[in-house]
């Protein structure tokens, strides 16, 4: 173990953090959307199927944003120019990192639209 710890320290804490930034990059939306969730489940009654689709749509941006953050060997390849291109041309607020939200809201109102239907067709039925 005290070997690893000497072998990461040699990289120097530059090359540890622009290989880190890309994964702060892609959890980073996962845990604001899990956790404004979490905080609005008393409104749904926590029912846990109204975070699926919130968390598959913000998958997509958030790996896309990975990808732009990964160094220069990764992000300015081909697939990597190729695919930042069409982040920053089909999703808004690309620019500022901010490209999960409208993925997340749109999940999160699909999920919450099923939740509530289920539930009024539960109350109709009875």
């Amino acid at each position: 173990m005290c070997f690893v710890s000497f072998i990461t320290a040699n990289f120097g804490l530059d090359t540890i953090i622009e290989w880190s930034t890309p994964m702060l990059m892609f959890l980073y939306p996962f845990a604001i959307v899990l956790i404004l969730l979490s905080v609005c489940s008393p409104l749904f009654d926590r029912d846990p199927g109204v975070y699926g689709l919130a968390i598959a749509f913000t998958a997509i941006p958030a790996s896309l944003d990975m990808v732009g953050s990964f160094p220069a060997v990764i992000s300015q390849s081909s697939v990597g120019k190729t695919l930042i291109t069409i982040q920053s041309q089909v999703l808004p607020f690309a620019s500022i990192a901010m490209d999960w939200i409208i993925p997340a809201l749109v999940g999160t109102a699909l999920d919450l639209g099923y939740h509530f239907l289920r539930l009024y067709s539960i109350k109709n039925k009875l």
